[in-house]
């Protein structure tokens, strides 16, 4: 019974540092998701304050934005979903070297409670 008393409170750290892990990929989705939408108002507002540097960012951003629906639509074809609205899919896609990296960093709190 000791043991169980003395393993709560690093299972509620460890639970902690793992909702922590979910809660920074949530806000960076959130996060790339608000400057899509703004790089697309932009794109087609007639307001809009065209800079150098902006651009450049905006351009990368919309090829990766671009990229992303592209793989998502060639998926769809794989499949067959017919069933498809543009504009109704999630952009909740992670390179390869973000997924490796949470994979790696939930390995961590696993491993500290081994």
């Amino acid at each position: 019974m000791e043991s169980i008393s003395r393993q709560v409170p690093q299972i509620g750290g460890l639970e902690e540092q793992v909702y922590a892990l979910y809660r920074q990929r949530a806000q960076k989705m959130v996060q790339r998701r608000r400057q899509d939408v703004r790089d697309q108002n932009d794109e087609f507002s007639p307001f809009a304050g065209k800079g150098a540097l902006g651009d450049e960012y905006r351009t990368r951003r919309a090829a990766e934005r671009e990229g992303r629906r592209t793989r998502r639509r060639r998926e769809r074809e794989k499949r067959g979903d017919s069933n498809h609205h543009d504009g109704m899919s999630t952009d909740d896609e992670e390179s390869q070297s973000e997924i490796q990296l949470m994979q790696s960093e939930l390995g961590v709190c696993v491993c500290v409670f081994s």
